[in-house]
């Protein structure tokens, strides 16, 4: 099942007007990291999702709301 950041990950880069290679170089990451994850073709470590929700000035949990930031999906709300 694929999930939909890389959505999130392009609008959210995209609505702050930085290209890829902008966003790898503001969080200290390739630019193929920042590819594979808008295009879904890999998967990528904790650490540099967060290296690229911190270069984005959101938490993780914000570009990535499939999953909490240990990698695991959310608690549903009103537990």
């Amino acid at each position: 099942m694929k999930t939909h950041h890389l959505n999130r990950l392009r609008e959210i880069r995209i609505s702050r007007g930085q290209t890829q290679v902008e966003l790898a170089a503001r969080a200290e990451v390739s630019l193929s990291t920042i590819s594979w994850l808008e295009n879904e073709s890999r998967e990528v470590s904790r650490r540099k999702k967060i290296k690229i929700a911190t270069a984005l000035g959101i938490s993780i949990d914000e570009l990535f709301p499939e999953r909490n930031s240990r990698g695991t999906a959310p608690l549903a709300s009103g537990r």
